[in-house]
């Protein structure tokens, strides 16, 4: 009787198998986005002319306060991490669409340039965004990263 023990692979389907394509595309996207909160994100000056950078990490845990200003740009996190999860899922229009979403959204940010921002709870001190810093383009490139992978994500069968 010629008997051979079964390999972990064939335990698997091979379609089950083969999910590289989509963990590649949102590891990479993760990757670039933890860089953009390590990074000094947005340089902003005070009424009384000191500058303050923000890194991304503050930015993406206070960002979404930005809505009472009229500001939705951190919201376009929550279009990304529906692209990732789209992409885990294999579905692709999902990863695309949501990435798209995403990248209009964080496009608001730039009308940044042009409002005072309140920089307590009184609204007695004001903020004016000066410089983009590294990570933003970095925030933009992880946004980029997963709209360009949602296109090689295999579709379901």
């Amino acid at each position: 009787m010629n008997f051979h023990p079964p390999t972990l692979s064939d335990g698997f389907p091979v379609a089950a198998q083969d999910h590289r394509d989509q963990f590649f595309v949102i590891g990479a996207s993760a990757a670039v986005f933890a860089i953009a909160c390590a990074l000094p994100a947005l340089t902003f000056q005070t009424l009384s002319g000191m500058e303050q950078s923000w890194y991304g990490g503050m930015i993406f845990l206070l960002g979404w306060m930005g809505a009472l200003v009229g500001q939705f740009g951190w919201f376009a996190n929550l279009l990304l991490l529906g692209s990732w999860v789209s992409a885990g899922f294999r579905w692709r229009p999902g990863a695309v669409l949501f990435a798209v979403g995403a990248l209009l959204i964080a496009a608001q940010s730039f009308a940044l340039f042009g409002e005072a921002i309140p920089a307590d709870e009184g609204g007695v001190n004001k903020l004016t965004l000066m410089r983009l810093m590294p990570g933003f383009y970095f925030w933009i490139a992880s946004i980029v990263i997963a709209l360009a992978g949602g296109f090689f994500v295999r579709g379901r069968k």
